[in-house]
């Protein structure tokens, strides 16, 4: 029989003793490092994601953030003025200022990315594959793909540009 004490013990819980609370206990006080400087800057942990994000001047849910459109007016001057109202010029100049810093560095990532030129590669079963099949029928592609090799069933196109790409290589 267990005792009194190790009975009562047990009906208590206790939070975060276990293995499993303290590894989440860990990572839930980690610091979440953004890999985009300009939002890291203006980033308040204190804040929840949402107010982050309108302070940033960026919307976390797209359908609420467009008003609905509203009977047709031919006016179109005074609903401008009405959304100009509601942004104060600080504010304004500060939002242009990140969002001209965001699309910069969006900018130079894409052109970071576009730069290097995407090479095709073989995984190293599909290279030996090709290779001994490049070694039994040299240029005869309708051949490699009868092969009994051949188990993933490739194509005469297909065996051919693995081929180019294992020989440019």
């Amino acid at each position: 029989m267990v005792s009194v004490r190790k009975r009562r013990a047990r009906k208590v819980a206790r939070v975060n003793t276990s293995r499993y609370g303290k590894k989440f206990k860990k990572q839930y006080h980690k610091k979440i490092q953004m890999k985009i400087p300009c939002i890291q800057e203006r980033w308040d942990m204190q804040k929840t994601l949402v107010q982050n994000l309108s302070g940033l001047g960026l919307a976390y849910d797209p359908n609420n953030s467009v008003k609905e459109k509203g009977p047709k007016c031919d006016d179109h001057a005074t609903a401008e003025a009405s959304l100009e109202e509601e942004v104060t010029l600080e504010d304004e100049s500060e939002r242009n200022a990140f969002i001209d810093e965001l699309e910069q560095t969006v900018q130079s990532e894409e052109a970071r990315i576009t730069s290097q030129p995407h090479k095709p590669s073989l995984s190293v079963e599909e290279a030996r594959l090709v290779s001994r099949l490049i070694k039994t029928y040299k240029d005869d592609y309708k051949k490699m793909a009868q092969d009994k090799r051949n188990v993933n069933q490739l194509t005469e196109g297909q065996l051919k540009r693995k081929c180019r790409i294992l020989l440019n290589l």
